[in-house]
């Protein structure tokens, strides 16, 4: 990941074909006018944003057998609440183990949502730990549950503690 801020001009066309040419999952530029830095109204911080884990592309080309849980902002009360209605919230597990892959959120509040994934992916966390969780209602952590769920659905998957034995 490179991060670089200059007061210089630069042809962004010529930087994002760089880029691309490198395979990268994604591109974020900011051009513009910062304003002018004094004692009491300068920048005080930058905030970038990320993907923790593996994209699909990158699952895509190693052949990895996995499943998309998806939750959309419009479908979330907190995301109905803040008008949000293109959010999107993405997990990605192993078909086979279950074990979270990648966590993807574009929307409102992304960078307070996606380090609840970045964290089950450090700590070994899984499908079972999503839909047995309990998440704040309404928050937009309940896109975590709605993921795990759409995801759990398409394998047809049921946590040991959802399972009864006759």
């Amino acid at each position: 990941m490179a991060v670089r801020v200059q007061t210089e001009d630069f042809d962004v066309g010529a930087e994002s074909r760089a880029l691309q040419a490198d395979a990268v999952g994604a591109i974020a530029l900011f051009v513009g006018t910062v304003r002018g830095m004094s004692s009491d109204n300068g920048v005080t911080a930058m905030t970038l944003e990320h993907y923790p884990g593996m994209t699909e592309d990158e699952l895509k080309s190693e052949g990895r057998n996995f499943v998309v849980g998806v939750a959309r902002y419009r479908e979330i009360a907190r995301g109905q609440i803040l008008g949000d209605e293109t959010g999107l919230f993405k997990m990605l597990f192993d078909r086979d183990t279950k074990a979270l892959l990648g966590v993807h959120c574009i929307g409102t509040g992304a960078t307070e949502l996606v380090h609840v994934g970045q964290a089950a992916l450090k700590l070994g966390g899984g499908l079972s730990y999503f839909l047995e969780t309990v998440f704040n209602y309404p928050t937009l952590a309940e896109c975590y549950k709605v993921a795990a769920f759409h995801a759990a659905n398409k394998i047809g998957y049921l946590p040991e503690s959802e399972r009864i034995e006759y």
